[in-house]
């Protein structure tokens, strides 16, 4: 590397990646008072950095990173670096850095990092098989060596933690280490898969078709041989409850075998062996065959019905869509197109409904909803839930009673129960979550009977829950088109609990 005089150059990998670093000492350092002190150049050294978010105030850097650097000028400092139980190490000094990203060279940021001797052990602290994390590796990441140990030089503090980090995220399921981008560096907008979606997802591509119906034609993605799937047919004969819902995607003639069931129309009747010609519900692999095949369809028919697949696209969940236009024509052209797009997979759109009369007079009465919209009406067993009342445009909430015994069981299950994926009622349900929190605290067992006091506090909670289905909010916030609009964000946080708020302000 060339020698740049009178600036830092540094790259920056993922959150608690190791992360190579190239570090020139700038030429004037910044001490606690203005007065600038005369440094010395030199030639460019390498170096390990990682990003603290729990590190105040400054960066750390090491002793020997900036002897390496020839930098011997620093600025003495009387105070000590305190870490995890009070461990403290001794401050040699401060100086001044200035590191850039490896890919942007505009972005640059001046830091003054306290000078120890040493940071930490090397990290990792053991080799990692990276062949398995081959996911990473077309990632433009500030470290290409993360899975070696080695030592760290520098501690980037939270001041620059904050300013660096950005939202997109790379990773392959839970268990699998995470690429975070940052100002210094740049993660590609993509979204991995996982190996078993990988190999869903090629079988489904591979084996896909169409009829001249348009109806979709899938197979089966057996997660192994299914010849090794054993004989069930005792054990449905012994449970013969089928239920009568099926999707509208046809299954491969060469999987129907694999699909059979015993059915009589009514009890008098011997059992019949049918095999199923679609895709059933229950089956695992179910879910996605429907959402890849809804995926399929508006991909294929994006160029005939361009508004109805931009709206699909963003707005559909499982098999419900809910959107909102700017106009009545606009939400009248989207019906429309939806109805043709979906048609022509050989689904058929119903229960529409909307806060227009004028768009529903261009919907057919047999597909309409009139009755209040239940966003959670798959589940029949929600204790609280979301409702829709398009006629008033307003949001409501349901509340379903809960009679089971006060154990932490019952609690967790209830919680678990409350659907409000906008947090309408946070406050409210932040209390139950403080009575499981407290239940813990005393090593409560799952089916044990609390104490009288928290008892009391949970049978309180649940008398006053169906006071909720009171509350009414306008679906509608006030946005229209060409507005000014601004967005207030709040946060605090208590001894008991934390949340934030944001507001539109039109």
């Amino acid at each position: 590397m060339n020698e740049k005089k009178g600036n830092d150059t540094i790259s920056l990998a993922p959150i608690t990646s190791d992360i190579p670093a190239t570090i020139n000492k700038e030429n004037k350092a910044s001490i606690p008072t203005p007065t600038p002190i005369s440094l010395c150049t030199v030639d460019p050294c390498r170096a390990l950095a990682i990003a603290d978010p729990c590190l105040r105030e400054r960066a750390v850097a090491t002793s020997i990173l900036l002897g390496t650097a020839q930098c011997n000028a620093l600025d003495s400092l009387d105070t000590v670096l305190a870490g995890i139980g009070d461990v403290t190490s001794s401050i040699e000094g401060v100086t001044c850095l200035t590191i850039r990203s490896r890919y942007d060279d505009s972005v640059r940021f001046t830091i003054q990092p306290l000078v120890v001797n040493r940071i930490t052990n090397a990290l990792p602290t053991a080799n990692i098989d990276h062949t398995r994390l081959d996911y990473l590796n077309d990632l433009p990441l500030a470290d290409f060596k993360y899975y070696k140990p080695a030592n760290i030089d520098l501690i980037l503090g939270s001041d620059l933690f904050a300013r660096i980090l950005r939202h997109k995220t790379v990773s392959r399921g839970t268990t699998e280490p995470v690429a975070v981008e940052t100002l210094l560096e740049e993660v590609p907008d993509v979204s991995l898969l996982t190996p078993e979606e990988n190999e869903c997802e090629l079988i489904y591509s591979s084996t896909v078709k169409r009829e001249s119906s348009g109806r979709y034609v899938t197979v089966i993605p057996f997660k192994g041989d299914p010849n090794t799937l054993g004989d069930s047919l005792q054990s449905a004969t012994r449970s013969a409850d089928i239920r009568q819902m099926y999707l509208q995607i046809l299954t491969n003639v060469n999987h129907h075998r694999w699909q059979r069931l015993l059915y009589r129309f009514n009890t008098n009747d011997s059992l019949q062996l049918f095999e199923m010609t679609r895709v059933p519900f229950g089956l695992r692999s179910s879910p996605y065959i429907a959402n890849r095949t809804v995926r399929q369809l508006i991909i294929d028919e994006r160029d005939r019905y361009p508004l109805a697949a931009q709206s699909a696209q963003n707005y559909l969940y499982m098999d419900d869509l809910a959107s909102s236009y700017p106009s009545e024509d606009e939400a009248i052209e989207v019906s429309n197109q939806l109805i043709k797009l979906f048609k022509a997979g050989g689904f058929e759109l119903v229960k529409f409904s909307s806060n227009s009369p004028c768009v529903l007079k261009n919907i057919p009465h047999d597909h309409r909803v009139s009755e209040v919209i239940e966003f959670d009406s798959n589940d029949n067993f929600k204790i609280l839930g979301v409702n829709w009342h398009p006629a008033a445009d307003m949001l409501s909430f349901r509340v379903e009673s809960d009679t089971r015994e006060c154990t932490k069981r019952n609690i967790l299950s209830t919680i678990a129960r409350f659907w409000d994926l906008m947090g309408f009622v946070a406050p409210v349900t932040l209390l139950a979550k403080l009575i499981i929190k407290s239940l813990w605290e005393r090593k409560i067992a799952w089916d044990e009977i609390p104490p009288q006091n928290i008892i009391s506090i949970w049978n309180q909670f649940q008398s006053e829950l169906p006071l909720l289905e009171n509350v009414q909010l306008s679906r509608h916030v006030g946005v229209t088109a060409n507005c000014t609009v601004s967005i207030l964000g709040f946060a605090d946080a208590s001894e008991k609990a934390y949340g934030g708020v944001v507001y539109i302000h039109v």
